[in-house]
């Protein structure tokens, strides 16, 4: 990496922080006066290189559990996670985590959307999404259902057939996981369509709902667990 590559890098990596933290927050942090740390998130200065590497390896350091936590709200055993769907820059970092050879993001509409997108920018792969109604002036679909309760309630699921290929190398992304029936739903269709699920990933997952994904899909990443 050229030195100028490594300074942009470092700019980047502090302007994901800068969504995170405060100010004063990263001047204690990273020993760096508010400023010049405004100076650098605006562009109108670079850091040395020693400095950026300061604020590189200060990144690389961060427990990302915990800022999934810190904006995360529960109230009455209601996950709120909005809080991180709607800060791309987050996304963004533990987009930045995914590591694989995708040809295809498949999601869940609609709050799967926001991450599968940035997952899908960040593989350089396709994205599509599987909604519980038929897409208007589509004829053919992959559908899959799943019962919540003992079989009270049923809901459907639909996906063009046009858009998933047996030859796609498919990458599942949620927003977040509790019993696991949506991202099985997921599987349900990627299998369908005899396509090849190379991984997948959540931001937030039940620890015994990791446990039974994990046995299921190859290279799984979730960031929070509760």
């Amino acid at each position: 990496m050229t030195d100028y590559r490594l300074k942009m890098d470092a700019i980047e990596k502090l302007r994901i922080l800068k969504e995170i933290y405060t100010y004063q927050q990263l001047e204690r942090m990273l020993g760096i006066q508010i400023p010049v740390l405004a100076r650098y998130v605006s562009l109108k200065n670079l850091p040395n290189v020693d400095r950026a590497r300061k604020i590189i390896e200060f990144y690389n350091k961060i427990d990302f559990s915990d800022i999934i936590k810190s904006k995360i709200v529960i109230k009455d055993e209601i996950i709120d996670i909005t809080g991180i769907l709607s800060n791309i820059k987050l996304l963004r970092m533990a987009a930045k985590a995914i590591d694989v050879d995708a040809d295809l993001v498949l999601t869940m509409a609609v709050d799967g959307i926001p991450f599968g997108t940035i997952v899908a920018e960040r593989l350089n792969a396709r994205i599509a999404y599987v909604k519980d109604k038929e897409e208007a002036g589509v004829s053919e679909f992959y559908q899959a259902k799943v019962s919540f309760g003992p079989g009270i309630y049923t809901k459907k699921y639909f996906l063009p057939k046009k858009l998933i290929s047996k030859k796609d190398r498919i990458f599942l992304v949620d927003d977040i996981l509790r019993t696991g029936k949506t991202f099985e739903i997921l599987m349900d269709i990627a299998n369908q369509a005899k396509a090849e699920i190379i991984g997948g990933a959540t931001l937030i997952a039940k620890k015994d709902t990791i446990e039974v994904i994990k046995n299921k899909v190859k290279k799984f990443y979730t960031f929070y667990a509760f």
